[in-house]
């Protein structure tokens, strides 16, 4: 993943702890949208918010 990807494919990253997810968002280049999945109530979320920077933050879609 070191070029932009434009049609249709979602990488799929997983992870096991929102530190690890949130320290590799920000090893690399600024994305285009980080899609969460998860409660919009998640303290998750909000350390996404807070910690990245991204074009989109999207929560709880992939297509619209």
């Amino acid at each position: 993943m070191k070029e932009e990807i434009f049609g249709p494919i979602l990488p799929v990253i997983s992870y096991q702890t929102i530190e690890e997810a949130i320290t590799l968002i920000n090893s690399r280049d600024k994305p285009l949208a980080i899609y969460y999945f998860g409660s919009v109530w998640s303290s998750n979320l909000t350390r996404l918010e807070k910690e990245t920077s991204s074009g989109a933050l999207v929560t709880n879609e992939s297509l619209f």
